[in-house]
């Protein structure tokens, strides 16, 4: 009887040994969960971004004139910008349209790509920014 008392008397810290030796990895993995999820966040309004930059650079049309293109384009740059001002710092936006023409098909397409850079929420696994791309094509009207 005596044996048994001494064992369960030696018992009394386990629960909290072993919550200390789970604890960090616990908490690692939270963390990793949440900094994949910023990334992936940042990722879709990225994606939502451009196409909706994309799609307003489409609705203005074609055109031969550089300036009035480059006007275009800022203003589909602008948009781009605008949705994705609430996720992503609209400086560390980029956006570039490249007009995509196949004469023989008559088609006129308009391909946007966003890259921006997020920095990390946590910064545990990922020290730098990371760079964010996404690309878009529309159809001109």
């Amino acid at each position: 009887m005596d044996v048994i008392r001494k064992l369960k008397k030696s018992e009394r810290g386990q629960a909290v040994i072993e919550f200390v030796l789970v604890l960090p990895i616990l908490l690692m993995l939270i963390l990793g969960v949440l900094e994949f999820g910023w990334l992936y966040s940042a990722k879709i309004v990225a994606t939502s971004a451009v196409r909706e930059g994309a799609r307003t650079r489409a609705v203005l049309g074609f055109t031969a004139d550089p300036v009035k293109a480059a006007q275009f384009d800022l203003q589909g740059a602008q948009a781009a910008k605008n949705a994705a001002a609430r996720t992503l710092s609209p400086e560390d936006i980029v956006v570039t349209f490249v007009p995509v023409v196949d004469i023989a098909q008559g088609v006129y397409d308009i391909r946007a790509e966003m890259v921006c850079t997020v920095e990390p929420l946590v910064g545990l696994f990922l020290r730098e920014d990371q760079i964010i791309t996404a690309v878009a094509t529309f159809r001109m009207e």
